[in-house]
């Protein structure tokens, strides 16, 4: 809303605010801050401040001058609740990104005592805004009996060291991994054994409430839990030169070497910090290009599963450290063209970063068929296109999967030459999928310089991809066992096809929906042809 502007010889002189002052010379925002807006209200009820016809209408000065009348508001004295202290815990649903319908659970203190309900649980999409993400603990009123429950008698001391415990956690700044741990379901762990409470109390926590037990898994980190990390120093130096976006293949080669050397100059030099630091250019972040677009935080949640690493904390936040345009050139040059055509880095990218973990690398994820890596990848782009397709066919039966390979969404060519690149960066014939290594002194610059700008070798890449999804070949390069890959591809489409299609649009959406696992045939099919033509034609 636009402010009206006014001449400011027109308003009358300002007055001393008044300030409503209570025994101990304690200001209502001062109390608010201690004690809450409800007990600032109790007070308020009971003493009420004039100075004249209007109430509080008189400066510091005249409320000393004058005499103020204080008059109580006779009230009969509210009856105390009398209760025995209780806690229940939950493990509820997540609501985020849909998680919930694939299992996921999250975890909920409630606790009751001294004649109120309370429920305490950690929820790291608070505080984001230039902040770290860490385990923020929040505090509300009522109980959340959501999920499963179990119900224990507490003791008065027990209820007090629980909402202790809980302030306690918040003010360390524990960092948050939804994968990993610790999450909100170690939260619980944590605070109700720092409070004494025995660990009956948890219930049987789901199959879906990820590390629940992480501190029993990590005693030493009961102590001292482990913090947001720290940031990426920052680079005082001046600049000698200022980056700018790039089209070419060679032109991000360039751009990427100079930030990979910026980062070991800013302490980060292992190269799955480098990689964390890079993807979260493009996905997952407050900062990247994706949620520029998107403003949305599921997605990045989303990401932070995929790539099984928090991607939105401050420590990975390189801008202090590439300077000099050097972020945004490299934010702004995610589509380049190469040799061989259009290729979006940052499918490479977070495709390699994911790859640096056995979690998100090898672990196909509940429901969704694909692993993390192959979800941030050729899954996740072709699955989005079968649920695409599926949903067309309910009123075109005749849709066909064409579209979806086109244009710079889905099936697009460059989307896919970013998928196959991260699977295949770096290696030489792969039998199974493995970290990213790059020789000392080296950079992943060097490996994408020898992998798009290189003719050598660089026939083998998608026949490579296609080997380590089970393709056999024969001398002349035919693919024997066609109908075996296209099941395996088709069974992950179809997969994470239902999950993009409930996430998105709904359970409802998906009732209506054609077949997902013709879609995810023709999908697949589409996507070997691809292959093939892409493996001729080098």
């Amino acid at each position: 809303m636009r402010t009206r502007l006014e001449n400011p010889a027109a308003r009358p002189a300002p007055r001393t605010p008044a300030v409503t002052v209570f025994p101990g010379g304690h200001s209502v925002l001062e109390l608010q801050r201690a004690a809450g807006n409800r007990a600032v209200g109790r007070l308020l009820s009971q003493t009420v401040q004039r100075c004249g016809p209007v109430p509080c209408d008189c400066t510091d000065e005249e409320r000393q001058a004058k005499t103020v009348q204080r008059q109580t508001v006779q009230r009969q004295p509210a009856r105390r609740r009398q209760s025995t202290p209780v806690l229940t815990v939950c493990w509820a649903p997540i609501g985020m990104l849909g998680l919930g319908r694939v299992g996921g659970m999250h975890g909920i203190i409630n606790v009751g005592a001294h004649g109120r309900r309370q429920h305490l649980e950690v929820d790291p999409t608070q505080h984001q805004a230039g902040l770290p993400l860490h385990s923020h603990v929040v505090v509300r009123n009522g109980w959340r009996t959501t999920g499963t429950c179990t119900t224990t008698a507490i003791t008065v001391a027990q209820a007090d060291a629980i909402m202790a415990a809980g302030a306690e956690y918040e003010g360390v700044d524990v960092r948050y991994d939804p994968v990993s741990g610790p999450n909100s379901n170690s939260f619980v762990d944590w605070t109700l054994t720092r409070a004494g409470v025995p660990s009956s109390a948890l219930g049987s926590p789901p199959a879906g409430a990820l590390q629940w037990d992480y501190y029993a898994q990590h005693p030493g980190e009961r102590g001292r839990p482990p913090g947001v990390g720290r940031p990426v120093a920052p680079t005082t130096a001046s600049c000698t030169r200022r980056f700018r976006p790039t089209s070419t293949m060679a032109g991000y080669v360039d751009l990427l070497r100079h930030a990979e050397l910026a980062l070991m100059d800013c302490g980060r030099a292992g190269l799955e910090d480098r990689l964390i630091l890079l993807s979260g250019i493009y996905y997952g972040t407050l900062w990247s290009r994706d949620y520029a677009t998107e403003h949305d935080l599921g997605r990045n949640a989303g990401f932070s599963v995929y790539t099984a690493h928090v991607t939105a904390a401050a420590a990975d936040d390189p801008r202090l450290c590439l300077r000099c345009g050097l972020f945004e050139a490299l934010r702004q040059s995610q589509d380049v063209t190469g040799p061989a055509g259009r290729v979006d880095m940052g499918h490479v990218i977070t495709g390699l970063n994911a790859r640096m973990r056995t979690a998100s690398r090898s672990v196909p994820l509940p429901l969704q068929g694909a692993t993390g890596m192959e979800s941030v990848t050729w899954a996740g782009d072709l699955g989005g296109a079968t649920g695409r397709l599926a949903m067309d066919r309910a009123t075109n039966p005749s849709a066909a999967p064409g579209r979806y390979f086109r244009g710079t969404d889905y099936g697009a060519s460059s989307n896919l030459e970013g998928d196959v690149a991260a699977f295949v960066v770096g290696t030489g014939r792969p039998r199974r999928v493995e970290p990213l290594t790059v020789p000392t002194p080296g950079t992943v610059a060097d490996l994408l310089q020898s992998y798009f700008l290189s003719r050598r070798g660089s026939g083998d890449h998608h026949r490579h991809f296609l080997e380590l999804y089970g393709a056999q070949f024969d001398s002349g390069g035919r693919l024997l066992n066609r109908a075996d890959v296209e099941t395996t591809f088709a069974d992950k489409l179809a997969s994470f096809g239902r999950f993009y299609v409930v996430q998105r649009y709904g359970v409802a959406a998906w009732s209506r929906a054609a077949s997902l696992s013709d879609a995810g045939r023709d999908v697949a099919r589409v996507f070997v042809d691809w292959l093939l033509d892409r493996m001729r034609a080098r």
